[in-house]
């Protein structure tokens, strides 16, 4: 569905991959998990400012957090891949 590949995302880095992708399981869906990253659906700035807030109260430590939005290219090259 191309209204799903064009929504933006949230890359949070972390120092504990396994126990951020369970904590974040149970608030959002997971779109991708590679090494110390993990994608997820972007709802809102004050959801982003919650799992920060969730991240650090479990222990974990937030490297980086960020809005993602694919530009044109990547856009087309998740639409290609898929079919």
């Amino acid at each position: 569905d191309l209204h799903n590949l064009s929504k933006p995302t949230i890359k949070i880095e972390t120092d504990h991959a396994e126990k951020t992708a369970a904590l974040l399981a149970e608030v959002s869906e997971i779109i991708e998990q590679k090494e110390n990253t993990t994608t997820i659906i972007f709802k809102s700035r004050e959801d982003m400012a919650n799992i920060n807030t969730l991240l650090v109260q479990n222990g974990i430590k937030v490297y980086t957090i960020g809005i993602e939005r694919k530009d044109l290219e990547n856009l087309f090259l998740d639409i290609t891949s898929k079919n």
